[in-house]
């Protein structure tokens, strides 16, 4: 039975292959620093797995490229 944990887990290992395919260390993005060195144009935080203290962070790390994640909100890329 697939949970939506399982689900988030393979979402995750995608982004991270894809990272890899073009030579991106995800390691390094473990951190906003670190991020923000590939200049990210789109950050996202979920709030299901981040307290209100770190979305606070990352969108004063990352201004107008920080969007809220919220249930039912389409973001457009």
């Amino acid at each position: 039975m697939k949970t939506t944990q399982h689900i988030g887990k393979a979402g995750e290992l995608l982004v991270q292959y894809k990272l890899v395919k073009y030579g991106i260390d995800s390691a390094a993005l473990t951190t906003d620093s670190g991020m923000k060195k590939v200049n990210p144009q789109f950050v996202s935080l979920s709030p299901h797995d981040s307290s209100d203290w770190s979305i606070k962070q990352f969108k004063n790390a990352f201004g107008d490229v920080y969007h809220d994640l919220k249930v039912g909100t389409p973001l457009v890329l």
